[in-house]
């Protein structure tokens, strides 16, 4: 049992019937204790407080998932990623200035290729970013 339920349990009925209200601006976890702690005390709760207690039950059991699946999104930086990037940069502009500037016979399969290369490295990046957080891989460069 936490610390934070053991507290609640010392308030009084009518101290925890605060907690409970409609209104009030405790947080969740709070709520849903106090909620425990009256209901072991035999209170008999509406049927709209057991709907309340319901609501906060799974706004927090909603908040715990989103927090233990969060997904880190940030790019973690590696040499591959430089020189892919710069290559994949280039060859988006080839691709761009070939397809819809100079598109004659030659150029519209340069720009083809190039933006089939360009797919190709950005999946290769994918890939490999995604290998770094699964591995966990430790990137600072001395």
């Amino acid at each position: 049992m936490s610390e934070n339920k053991k507290d609640l349990e010392k308030l009084s009925d009518y101290e925890l019937e605060k907690y409970i209200l409609p209104n009030s601006n405790y947080v969740t976890q709070a709520k849903i204790y106090a909620f425990e702690i009256l209901r072991s005390r035999n209170k008999m709760f509406s049927m709209e407080e057991e709907e309340r207690y319901s609501n906060f039950y799974f706004q927090n059991a909603e908040k715990k998932n989103k927090t233990k699946y969060k997904i880190n999104s940030k790019i973690i930086s590696s040499p591959f990623l430089l020189l892919f990037g710069l290559c994949g940069i280039f060859m988006l502009l080839m691709a761009i200035y070939f397809l819809l500037i100079d598109s004659n016979g030659r150029g519209a399969l340069g720009g083809a290729v190039s933006l089939l290369g360009f797919i190709t490295l950005f999946l290769i990046l994918v890939v490999e970013q995604t290998l770094l957080r699964i591995k966990k891989f430790d990137t600072n460069i001395v």
